[in-house]
């Protein structure tokens, strides 16, 4: 008969996937996330989340040699059914109490977990907090960063890596992810704004270059059409209320197509420049000071993003899609529009180098 231990470095993981289990987490993230701790592998006590299971588990025991009596198993929810499951599931795995991660009555020296984020973190924030609350000496994170917004123990953040390559093959992420490192007031990082910034220094110095000079838009809106369920004639109908001759409208699609594609015959080109009616989606409305003013800043966001794969309005929008809660009011430039302008003469006005946001090699 297989030991335990045999099993678990033999055990084919494509099995686990009818169980609900997350696969496909590379050992690069399982080192990385091990190698931020600072851990006696061998006499450590560790609980492990059900959601990152099987694979920091099978990592643990054959690349860390951390023996198996001294991993615990949490699970990531208080269902007693999925305890139970679980119990039955990896009791070839571990050999301890496996429990909810709501209750946790030991005092781990190290906890490792990915936890479900769930619709607007509420999943990672009650799991955390359970987490952070049980008092561990260490505790390792994969999350995205918008997690940490809920967060209130930030005195607990010791070191946070930033992926800036998605590790996950066939999984799309819409922000950044980060593996980061808890203990008890290691008073590293005081809040998200600081972690934030962190991560994308230059965005964040555009927008304070920016705000000190006068911000150019009269109102601007942002309205998610789509999820508030308007029909497409009571969105036309609300668009009226904007005088159409100063009203720019920008998608938030065009972040992420890097600033349109024409061949997908992007409906906001020929808004924005000919005063074509509005369509459900997500959207900025901008609307200007004058009819001159909005030509000026239309001729330059479209005009130089056709030309030149490297103009600014390209490099600003790539910077609001990968940067967490950054809108696209604070990138607009604030100089101005009643003139026209070319990206060399903002970034100067500004005070900026030419070469600021470009992709360093």
């Amino acid at each position: 008969m297989k030991t335990k231990l045999e099993l678990i470095k033999n055990y084919p993981v494509e099995s686990l996937k009818n169980w609900g289990d997350y696969f496909g987490y590379p050992e690069s993230i399982c080192k990385e996330m091990t190698n931020m701790v600072d851990c006696d592998w061998q006499n450590a006590k560790i609980g492990v989340l059900d959601d990152f299971g099987f694979q920091m588990i099978n990592f643990l025991i054959n690349v860390k040699k951390v023996p198996l009596q001294n991993i615990y198993f949490l699970v990531s929810e208080a269902d007693e059914a999925k305890i139970e499951l679980m119990k039955k599931w990896y009791s070839n795995f571990v050999e301890n109490e496996i429990s909810s991660v709501y209750n946790i009555d030991n005092m781990f020296d190290l906890i490792i977990a990915n936890p479900p984020y769930g619709q607007n973190a509420t999943l990672a924030k009650d799991i955390i907090t359970s987490i952070l609350n049980s008092d561990p000496k260490q505790t390792v994170l994969l999350m995205p960063l918008p997690g940490f917004k809920f967060f209130k123990k930030y005195n607990w953040l010791k070191d946070i890596t930033f992926l800036k390559e998605n590790p996950f093959e066939g999984v799309s992420l819409t922000s950044d992810l980060t593996i980061s490192l808890f203990e008890k007031n290691a008073n590293k990082i005081k809040d998200y704004e600081n972690l934030n910034k962190m991560n994308h220094p230059e965005t964040f110095k555009w927008i304070e270059a920016n705000t000190k000079y006068p911000n150019p838009i009269e109102y601007w809106e942002y309205k998610t059409f789509s999820s508030s369920h308007m029909t497409l004639e009571e969105t036309k109908e609300y668009g009226r209320k904007f005088d159409k001759d100063r009203l720019f409208i920008q998608t938030s699609r065009n972040a992420y197509d890097n600033v349109h594609s024409r061949k997908g015959g992007a409906f906001d080109v020929e808004f924005n420049l000919n005063g074509a009616d509005l369509t459900v989606s997500d959207q900025y409305l901008i609307l200007f000071k004058s009819k001159i003013e909005r030509d000026n800043f239309c001729k330059w966001y479209y005009e130089t993003a056709w030309n030149d794969k490297n103009a600014l309005i390209r490099r600003l929008l790539k910077a609001i899609s990968q940067t967490c809660g950054v809108r696209l009011i604070e990138m607009i430039p604030h100089v101005d529009w009643s003139h026209s302008w070319t990206d060399a003469e903002i970034l100067k006005e500004l005070g900026l180098s030419e070469d600021f946001l470009e992709e360093k090699e």
